[in-house]
Parts: C-alpha cells; sequence; structure tokens
C-alpha cells in the first residue's frame, strides 16, 4: 500500500471506518485483537485489510449511503443543479491540471514537511 502511514495504522483507521460504515464486523474488539496479534507482518496485516474490506453492510444499517453514481443521483434532492462552466477547455484544462499538480505535491510533501512546521504546523488565524 502506497504512502507514509505503516500499515498497521492504516488497519486500525480501516477498523475505525468499517465501524462507521455500518460493515458487520461483529464485536470490534475481536478485529483491534487481530491487528495486535499481527504486530508488523506485512501478509498479516494485508489479509486483514483484505478481510475488513470484504466485509458485507450490516442489515440493520439506518442510513442510506450508496456508492453507485446512479443510486446516489436518486437520493440527492431534486432541483440540484450546476451553472453552466464559461470557460475555454484551454482554460478549463489549465485549472484543473493545475489544482491536480498542486495537490499531488501536496500530498507528497506534507508528511516529510509538517514535523519542521513546528506544533502550530504553520497554520495562523492571523
Amino acid at each position: 500500500m502506497a504512502g507514509w502511514e505503516p500499515l498497521s495504522k492504516l488497519v486500525h483507521h480501516e477498523i475505525q471506518l468499517a465501524t462507521e460504515d455500518g460493515r458487520d464486523l461483529g464485536n470490534p474488539q475481536t478485529w483491534q485483537d487481530k491487528l495486535c496479534n499481527a504486530g508488523e507482518d506485512e501478509d498479516a496485516l494485508n489479509q486483514l485489510m483484505d478481510q475488513l474490506l470484504a466485509l458485507p453492510e450490516r442489515n440493520d444499517d439506518p442510513f442510506d449511503e450508496p456508492s453507485e453514481l446512479d443510486a446516489i443521483k436518486r437520493l440527492r434532492p431534486a432541483g440540484i443543479s450546476l451553472p453552466p462552466c464559461t470557460l475555454s477547455d484551454e482554460h478549463l484544462y489549465d485549472r484543473l491540471y493545475g489544482a491536480w499538480l498542486g495537490r499531488c505535491c501536496g500530498c507528497a510533501l506534507g508528511k516529510p514537511v509538517e514535523p519542521f512546521m513546528g506544533k502550530h504546523n504553520g497554520l495562523s488565524s492571523r
């Protein structure tokens, strides 16, 4: 898996997410125990992640949060529309490409640079 976070931390977050998503975990503590038993064994952690991702949704989940676009469109309120885009194709491409490059650089450099920013991480209300 790509990223700066250790795989064990990603699995820990996936356990939390599965609970919030309404996936049928049974007893979440059992999954935490499996995570502790896996330690830093990459194969065991990957297997645990695969198991978490394959969990079915609970039948008693009160939220209807589909993943398919057509189902999402059916559930959204009527009357939502966007104004027409008045940018030329070239200008729109430049803006989207610039935004994408900025996001890539921010994601790639965020973790290595953050420790040097101090406790406030470079953010200020000024």
